[in-house]
This record gives structure tokens, C-alpha cells and sequence, in this order.
């Protein structure tokens, strides 16, 4: 089976594998561990210099999402579009604490967190707190639930789960 790192994410349509690594995200080697440059050095799959988090493919496999955090703009979503060449888009317009966006099968629109502010990340641009979705463009934002952590879709993209302080809820 070979040696993935710890936080490893594949897409089951294509073989792609990469890993979180230290804020960024990296090319795995098909189970060789962490691919490397010449150099010894990660291969990264994008070119910013911002941190990112919380990576997640999109059901067929052709883009990938994630969260960005710098301190100056905070938190953003970045779409990685796979296909041909890579390229990045911003889909997020607002300032925010962001975690774990997650693809509707469809590809149509995404699922995400919005975190509330504390004393290390701050309380600008931390209002209303909770579940959201918006479109795969980034728009039509909408409040699902005041609370939770980690949310997905269903397989067929009618029901968003995600976790509570101990159970899994719908």
C-alpha cells in the first residue's frame, strides 16, 4: 500500500494524492511519501505565500478546495482548477476565520464553516458564526446552522451532515 503522510487526501475519480504539510499543500509520490524537487524540498501545488488549510476535492477529481489565512487578509477560500494547468481563484469576497469547505457532488456548490473570533486569531470579521454554503463561483452565500463543525454533503448533495459536540447531525 505504500507510505502516505498524515493528512493525505486522494480523489477516488482520478489518481491525485496530496498532503497537508506545514501550511501548505504538497504532491504526494503515489505512496513514496512526500514527492520532492532535486533539491530535496517539497513539491508544493500552489505558488502563494499564504497558509493553507483544510484541503478538499471536488467529487471528480478536477479542482480542489481550501482555506488560505494570512494576517492581512485573514481567512479565503482558494479554488485550485486542476484541469490542463493549475490555477488558483479566490472564491470568497469577505474577510473571515474560514475551515473546512467541502464539495456538493454536483460540483454546484460548496459547504463550509465560518468561525467565530478568539484571542489569537481576533474578533474582526467574525459575525454570525456558523454553517454556510455558496456556489462553486463563490456567491449566493447562505446560513445553514448557527453551529457545528465539518460538514459534507450527502452522495447525493440534498443533505448536508456535519458534526456537533458529540454526534452527527442533518
Amino acid at each position: 500500500a505504500g507510505f502516505y503522510p498524515p493528512g493525505t487526501l486522494g480523489t477516488p475519480a482520478t489518481s491525485r494524492y496530496i498532503a497537508h504539510l506545514i501550511g501548505n499543500i504538497v504532491f504526494t509520490n503515489g505512496g513514496q511519501g512526500v514527492a520532492t524537487a532535486s533539491n530535496g524540498k517539497p513539491i508544493r501545488l500552489t505558488k502563494g505565500n499564504d497558509f493553507e488549510f483544510d484541503p478538499s476535492f471536488s467529487f471528480d477529481g478536477k479542482n480542489l478546495i481550501y482555506v488560505t489565512w494570512n494576517d492581512t487578509t485573514l481567512g479565503r477560500f482558494a479554488n485550485l482548477i486542476l484541469v490542463f494547468q493549475i490555477k488558483t481563484e479566490i472564491l470568497s469576497k469577505d474577510k473571515g476565520i474560514y475551515r473546512n469547505p467541502s464539495y456538493a457532488p454536483d460540483g454546484n456548490s460548496i459547504v463550509y464553516v465560518k468561525e467565530e473570533g478568539n484571542e489569537i486569531l481576533g474578533f474582526n470579521h467574525t459575525v454570525n458564526p456558523g454553517i454556510y454554503t455558496m456556489t462553486s463561483s463563490g456567491a449566493n452565500i447562505k446560513l445553514v446552522v448557527d453551529h457545528g463543525s465539518t460538514p459534507f454533503y450527502n452522495h447525493t448533495g440534498d443533505r448536508i451532515y456535519f458534526q456537533t459536540e458529540n454526534s452527527l447531525s442533518s
